[in-house]
């Protein structure tokens, strides 16, 4: 495996360490203390994993980053784990040092006919649990919004435009905009961006579709306490390689424009995310927050879900949600193990020498998107080349 990275951060010593990490400007789930940070490089803790509910989803997001590119439905796969496997896992995850559990997949979470009893068991063991939700349930749900307010949860929701239309049309429903600012409006009221770290994300995914408005976004999150995670496509199922290919999706809608529409997902130029990255940044210095040199995420925030496997929604085990190997420079969609192969999440941590080999190197940023953007880039300058010459 070779990745090209800035300086690992296990050589930093505790206070850098922890502010590149968890910044202000990043959620409370995702803030730890020095000791824990330190464990988890050094292979001692298992410290913010993240596990798959059922596949279920209502919507059908033409980029979804767990449904295949062949794929022109969003249904629920088979062969899930039960609610006494999953409560198993984590009880697993908890005793090898976990202290947040990132729920992200492979669905819409709060539609799983387990969410509740999983957010009360999360809770019930003192770890924190972060949902990442289109935000329909809460809107429609207020026992739903409660539960995760008892449970302290952090919320991330899906703000890809803040134009109805646009927002409608990227995740292919009519009213979801309408539901979507709903939530955030019942989130705001029970105080989610009230506490610092906030406890309230938005998620928002670069394309060409928004990038005239992704900076305005930002502000939006810096003006209310919001923490912005936004950037590329994950390099996996309708985005394996951190493009567009949910031409199925468009196609399958019978939209006579789906190809006209197909534009709308396409990845932004190198140059323009990074025009993005350094707006953000010059805002942020300006503002005095922490700036990372090497962030994960376009609007400056590191990955800590590095620090974690994620355990998908049949018991497979990857290093983190992007579900990637990084062999001779290549992504490789193998898992590292399954939940019935091996000893224990502690003893995979320690000893695996892929999670050895990535953890040791961390630098905050992502390694993954950094490949598939690398070949993604490379792949074009030589056709520009061939075609000049």
């Amino acid at each position: 495996m070779s990745v090209s990275m800035a300086p690992a951060l296990r050589t930093f010593h505790d206070t850098k360490l922890v502010s590149i990490l968890c910044p202000p400007t990043s959620l409370e789930t995702w803030t730890f203390t020095e000791l824990e940070l330190r464990e988890a490089l050094s292979g001692e803790r298992v410290l913010c994993p993240s596990l798959d509910l059922s596949s279920m989803c209502n919507l059908n997001c033409p980029y979804c980053y767990t449904e295949s590119s062949e794929s022109t439905t969003k249904s629920s796969h088979g062969n899930g784990l039960t609610l006494s496997e999953r409560k198993d896992t984590i009880m697993r995850l908890a005793d090898a040092g976990a202290r947040t559990i990132n729920i992200v997949g492979a669905g819409e979470p709060t539609i799983d006919p387990t969410f509740t009893d999983i957010i009360e068991y999360i809770s019930q063991l003192g770890l924190k649990v972060l949902v990442a939700t289109n935000g329909i349930v809460i809107a429609k749900n207020d026992d739903v919004l409660s539960l995760l307010q008892e449970a302290e949860a952090s919320v991330v929701i899906k703000v890809n435009s803040r134009d109805p239309e646009l927002q409608d049309t990227l995740v292919c429903r009519r009213g979801y905009a309408e539901l979507r600012d709903q939530a955030i409006e019942l989130l705001f009221a029970r105080g989610f961006n009230e506490c610092k770290p906030t406890r309230l994300a938005f998620n928002t995914l670069v394309m060409k579709a928004n990038y005239h408005e992704v900076f305005e976004i930002f502000k939006f999150c810096r003006s209310n306490n919001i923490a912005f995670i936004s950037g590329d496509y994950m390099p996996t199922g309708r985005t394996y390689d951190s493009d567009f290919h949910g031409e199925a999706v468009l196609r399958a809608a019978a939209l006579d424009s789906f190809q006209d529409l197909s534009k709308l997902y396409e990845p932004v130029t190198h140059q323009q995310r990074e025009a993005l990255r350094k707006k953000i940044a010059a805002f942020d210095e300006q503002e005095g927050l922490p700036v990372m040199d090497n962030p994960a995420y376009v609007s400056g925030l590191p990955c800590v879900q590095a620090l974690g496997v994620q355990v998908d929604n049949e018991g497979g085990i990857w290093h983190c949600p992007a579900r990637n190997k990084i062999i001779d420079d290549k992504l490789v969609q193998e898992k590292l193990s399954d939940l019935d192969e091996f000893k224990s999440f502690n003893h995979l941590w320690k000893s695996n020498p892929y999670i050895r080999t990535i953890i040791e190197n961390h630098d905050g940023g992502c390694p993954y998107k950094q490949i598939a953007l690398k070949d993604d880039r490379d792949s074009k300058e030589c056709h520009e080349f061939k075609k000049h010459s």
